[in-house]
């Protein structure tokens, strides 16, 4: 409608016209871009319905900075557990290298105590699944 120009509300006569002007433009008042215009302030209700916009847009900007806050702490928390995670498994994998070579050293050195108590190599690789290689070194 040619008549709701933003930059004309003083143009606007009757309440109906100005009623409707407050929905259409309303957010240039509340983002502080104009000032009421007197003959919307005169008008029954409209600055009521102004602070209503104002509240219900401050509501919604909180509201989105608590959810954005929210995110933010599970995004957190999701990055600590996953690093918890990372932590845990780099622990077993060097708690299991560590078993398996004090396995290995003790296999070696009961292979060893074979060797020196004069059992064949071949005997003491068959008995340990150690190469020969391995009971050479």
């Amino acid at each position: 409608m040619a008549r709701f120009r933003r930059d004309k509300p003083h143009e606007l006569r009757t309440p109906l016209e100005k009623w409707l002007h407050v929905p259409k433009f309303g957010e240039l008042y509340d983002a502080g871009e104009a000032c009421v215009p007197e003959s919307l302030r005169q008008e029954e209700g409209i600055e009521m319905a102004l602070d209503s916009m104002r509240n219900a847009r401050a509501d919604y900007e909180v509201r989105e900075l608590i959810e954005m806050r929210m995110k933010a702490v599970r995004d957190e928390a999701t990055r600590m557990e996953q690093a918890h995670l990372d932590g845990v498994a780099k622990g077993l994998e060097r708690g299991r290298q560590e078993g398996l070579e004090q396995a290995r050293q003790a296999l070696l050195e009961t292979a060893r105590r074979m060797l020196e108590e004069g059992m064949p190599p071949e005997s003491v690789a068959r008995l340990t699944g150690l190469r020969l290689q391995d009971l050479e070194s």
